[in-house]
C-alpha cells in the first residue's frame, strides 16, 4: 500500500506499508518534485502511474514498486501540450487507465474525435501507439476506454 501526501506548500511525502509488517515506512522523494495534484492512479507492469498536474503543466508520474522511486514517464506526443489549466485544474478531458495489461491515455477534449494512445510494449522504448477511432460527434464527454481489441 502506498500513501502519497501533497502538502499546502506543494511538497510531497510518501509512506509505504507492506502487508505482514507492523508499521508504515518513509519512501524517499526528490525534494525538487512539485505536484499540484495526481489523478487517474493506474497500476501497470509493477509501477503506479498518475497524470500529474503541476501549476501550468501536465505530465505522467510513475512510482516503481520494486525500487521505490518516483520518476517522470514519457507521454504520447502532444497529448499534454494544448491543455488549458486554470487554478491548477485542467479543462481537458484526459484520463488514463489500464485495460488488458496495457496503459492507455484517452483525450476526449475535442468536439469531434477521441484521441487514444496505448502502450502495447511496456519498457521497449516506452512508446505509445495512437489508435484510430471513428469520428464521434460531441466527444467532449470525458470518455474512458472500456474495450480494447487488438494485438
Amino acid at each position: 500500500m502506498l500513501e502519497v501526501t501533497i502538502t499546502l506548500c506543494l511538497s510531497v511525502r510518501s509512506l509505504r506499508y507492506t502487508l505482514g509488517t507492523p508499521s508504515w515506512r518513509n519512501v524517499e522523494v526528490d525534494p525538487q518534485l512539485s505536484i499540484w495534484s495526481l489523478n487517474y492512479p493506474t497500476c501497470v507492469n509493477g509501477a503506479l502511474h498518475w497524470i500529474r498536474f503541476d501549476f501550468l503543466q501536465m505530465s505522467i508520474l510513475c512510482f516503481n514498486l520494486e525500487n521505490e522511486r518516483f520518476q517522470s514517464f514519457p507521454s504520447p506526443p502532444h497529448v499534454f501540450q494544448n491543455g488549458r489549466i486554470v487554478d491548477g485544474i485542467t479543462d481537458r478531458r484526459i484520463n488514463m487507465g489500464e485495460l488488458r495489461g496495457f496503459l492507455y491515455i484517452c483525450d476526449s477534449s475535442s468536439l469531434f474525435d477521441v484521441a487514444t494512445w496505448v502502450m502495447k510494449e511496456y519498457g521497449l522504448g516506452l512508446r505509445f501507439t495512437a489508435l484510430i477511432l471513428p469520428p464521434v460527434l460531441w466527444a467532449y464527454l470525458n470518455i474512458r476506454l472500456v474495450v480494447f481489441v487488438g494485438r
